[in-house]
Order: structure tokens, then sequence, then C-alpha cells
């Protein structure tokens, strides 16, 4: 770091600092414990490396998922397949994917660096997004968000190379216009990449290159219909994609659509981690605006085109919907640190230097919460399976896919959740456990979390019942054999 910058960022504290969360970030991986949609998404993977096609038994149900499904992240899942096909089936095989993202997406913001900024604002930036526990935790999760995050800054750092005039202009363009199109592939609010790049082209005043980059990006994007339209099965596609309880749930109506917009700042304010961070970008940009010179940088007015098209494209206001913006906010918090902290007044440099050890000193803390909470989850049900005949169709929370699939039918009980409007309408025990023994369930496997998630009384389900008897239980298990 520079000399003249304030105590507390020197060029010896910062990068020290990024060893350290660097460090936590490796120890967490070893047994990383499970998360959710490692086995969501997983399992479709897995169809697909297995039969080529992607289907659902966790899922299997009305809309036909058992047999095709056609409506999911498509270049995610393509990809999360070939790992499976190259080095096996595995829990930490499928997380890799997010970590081999990560790993692009940190080479793509070296060059960017190089040819924009410096490498004070690479260390920096870094050290910023490690401390966001957000990305602390899905960088090693089979979360489709990270692979955005790193195809959609490929297509900003191409974009600026062509408005600077640096490389080849038509290649710079096209490509940039390709990977926000393989952004929408890997995942539909990827089409806030090909709307934030058009408006910065046109902004710049280039109506023809925003042109060809709207309708390059949008035709790559349109090959999410291919594998439909291959099949002949545009009908079900819609028909999924109109029906399935976990998209209809986030299609508000027109009420209550403004009422989300209109509290967008929640997702920035999520819970600590966000709130830590959204203040360390409020304060930096507000310390150091008057010596930055931001407004004239393409940074700018892209980051404000991405938050405005997530915003219409998702709903939810879930965090980690916000992953592929953060690059950019934390670009925005490094370039002013290093142009303009310098010659702000000493109030405001503290206000930053002690917002940004915060930030960072919460990261570093989730990390070891991470580490704290390391399981095996592979020997975990392998001892779960052992209470159980081999090869026994078994309803299970969605982890349990990990490695049994391999060796049983799964269906989910997570499935039983959506059904029941999450949990909204609880579905009696005896009327799931009945309607799993139907499905050819010999089994149910549910955690603490299934039951507490469930909305049953206190005690059930009951050791014994109309279509079950408990066979196995512990602290956190309970396995019933169904009948």
């Amino acid at each position: 770091m520079p000399s003249e910058l304030p105590r507390g960022l020197s060029r010896r504290l910062v990068p020290a600092g990024l060893l350290v969360l660097a460090g936590l970030a490796l120890t967490s991986l070893y047994h990383r414990s499970c998360y959710i949609d490692d086995a969501w998404l997983g399992e479709r993977a897995y169809w697909l490396a297995r039969e080529g096609v992607v289907r659902s038994e966790l899922f299997r149900g009305e809309l036909d998922y058992g047999e095709r499904m056609f409506v999911f992240h498509k270049l995610f899942a393509l990809t999360g397949a070939t790992f499976i096909r190259l080095f096996g089936w595995s829990l930490y095989v499928l997380k890799s994917v997010s970590l081999v993202s990560f790993l692009a997406f940190l080479a793509l913001l070296w060059r960017y660096c190089r040819r924009f900024e410096s490498r004070d604002v690479f260390v920096l930036t870094v050290l910023v997004l490690l401390g966001h526990g957000l990305v602390g935790s899905r960088i090693f999760v089979y979360r489709p968000e990270v692979m955005l995050m790193a195809l959609g800054f490929g297509c900003f750092f191409l974009l600026r190379s062509f408005l600077e005039g640096t490389g080849w202009p038509r290649a710079t363009l096209a490509g940039g216009a390709v990977l926000a199109g393989l952004g929408a592939l890997a995942h539909l609010n990827g089409l806030m990449f090909i709307a934030a790049g058009t408006l910065l082209l046109l902004l710049r005043r280039r109506p023809g290159p925003a042109a060809v980059f709207a309708v390059l990006a949008t035709s790559v994007a349109a090959l999410y219909f291919a594998d439909a339209v291959f099949a002949g099965e545009v009908p079900t596609l819609w028909r999924q994609l109109l029906t399935d309880p976990m998209l209809v749930q986030r299609i508000p109506d027109a009420g209550s659509r403004l009422t989300e917009l209109l509290s967008e700042h929640q997702r920035y304010f999520h819970s600590l981690g966000e709130i830590l961070f959204s203040l360390l970008v409020l304060a930096t940009v507000v310390v150091t605006a008057r010596f930055t010179r931001l407004r004239t940088d393409p940074l700018v007015p892209f980051t404000v085109a991405l938050a405005v098209s997530l915003a219409l494209l998702s709903p939810e206001r879930h965090a980690h919907y916000a992953i592929p913006l953060l690059p950019y906010l934390a670009l925005i918090v490094a370039v002013s640190i290093v142009r303009g902290l310098p010659r702000a007044g000493r109030a405001g440099r503290a206000i930053v230097v002690a917002l940004l050890w915060v930030h960072v000193g919460h990261g570093a803390l989730h990390f070891g919460q991470m580490i704290a909470a390391r399981e095996d989850t592979a020997a975990r049900n392998r001892a779960l399976a052992g209470h159980m005949a081999p090869g026994a169709t078994v309803v299970a929370t969605l982890p349990f896919v990990f490695d049994e699939i391999e060796n049983r039918t799964v269906h989910g009980l997570e499935y039983y959740w959506v059904k029941s409007g999450y949990g909204q309408a609880p579905i009696p025990p005896d009327v799931l456990f009945g309607d799993a023994r139907a499905r050819g369930a010999r089994y149910a496997i549910m955690s603490r979390e299934d039951l507490r998630f469930s909305g049953w009384p206190e005690g059930a389900p009951s050791p014994s019942g109309l279509h079950h008897r408990e066979l196995y239980r512990d602290a956190d298990y309970l396995i019933l054999e169904l009948f």
C-alpha cells in the first residue's frame, strides 16, 4: 500500500489480513458441512451425468420431474455433470464447481486491476470480498451465484476494454456479449448483465455496439430453451415454469411487486454481515467522493444498472442473489480508498478504516463458525444407511443423496414441505408416511431440522402409527420403517 494511506492500511497490514482470511477460507473447506442446495441442485447434475437428462427423484411428483426437468440452471448443471463424469459423485466434487469459479474470478480481477487499476486495488478488493460472510460460505457451495459472478465480471472487463480501446474491439464486444449470455444460462438472474451491459454502452453513446451486444447476448441466452425444443417438449417447459410451487410463490402480483421494490434495500441490510458491508460501501463513497472522480468511471453506471436489474428480476430479497453484484461494490470501496482516502479528513479516514477491519473481523468469525460446524456428510449417511435394508427406497432429508444415491432411490422430504405451502398447511404424519409408502419408500429419515420445519405438534411423529414404526433414534436423526 502507498505510504500516504492512513494508519491501519499499511503495505504489510492489508496483505496480512488477506492472508489470514485466505488461510481461514482454505481451512474451512475440509469437511465443509452440506448445504441443502448442494443436494437439491446436485441431484440434477447427477442424473445429467449418468443418464444425459436432468430429472429428480427427490422431487418426483405432479410436474413429471421424475422423468424430465426443463426448468433448471442449464450451464451450471452441465458443469456439475462434467465434474461428476471426471471425478465421480461426491459432495466435495460438486462444491468444487463454485471454488473453481471463484478462482477464475480472481484471475479475471487480477488482469482487470493490472490493466485499469493497481495491485493495491486488487488486494483490497479481495480482502473486502472475502470479509463478506456470504462470499466466504458460497465459494464452496453448489449454487450458481459464484459462477455467475465470474462470467458477469468477465463481461464487464471486456466491455470496459472495448470502451477504452484496449484489445481488439470486435472481439472484446463479442466476448462480453457471449459471457453475458452464458451468465443467463448459469442462472436466469444473469439477464441483469445483458441489461447492464446494454445500458452502459448506450450511456457511452455507442448505440450500434449496444444493439450488437444485446442481440448476441440474448441469442446465447436463448439456448436455455434448446433442450426442450429438440425434445419437442416446449409445452412441458412452460408448464413446469408456470406451475412449479417454488417458482410460482416468487411471482407476486403488481401491488406486492411494488411493495417489494420499495423494500429492496433490505437485501443489503438483511443480517449483520450485509449491514457491515453496506455501511463500509456507503461510508467510503461519502468520505472520498470529492477525490475519486468515480462518476467518470464505467464501474459506477454498470454497478447501478446491475442493482436496478437485480431488483426487477429477483422479487425475492435473499441476500445470496446479490453475490454477482458484490465484486463491483468491493471494487468501488478499494478504488475509493486508494484514490481518495489519503486526501479525506481525519475523522472520515478513521471511520472507513474502522469499518473495514470490523467487516474483515466479522468475516474471520464467520469462517471460524464454518470450521466449527464441519461434518463428514457421507460418513454420517453411511452410518444411517446401516440401519436399513440394502437398496431399499427411502424418503429422507436431501443431503442423504451423498453418497446413498448410488445405492438406493432417495425421495426428498422437502417435496412434502413444498407441497404443504412451506409448512403453512402441515401434512399429518400418517398422510405423509402413507403417501411415501405408496411411492415405494420403505424407510423415512428425519433430522431435527425436518421436525422443526414440519409444522407438527411437539412429539410428532409418534413412535408408531398407521403407516410407520420407529426403527432408530439418536440426538440428531430419526429412522422410521414404513408399511
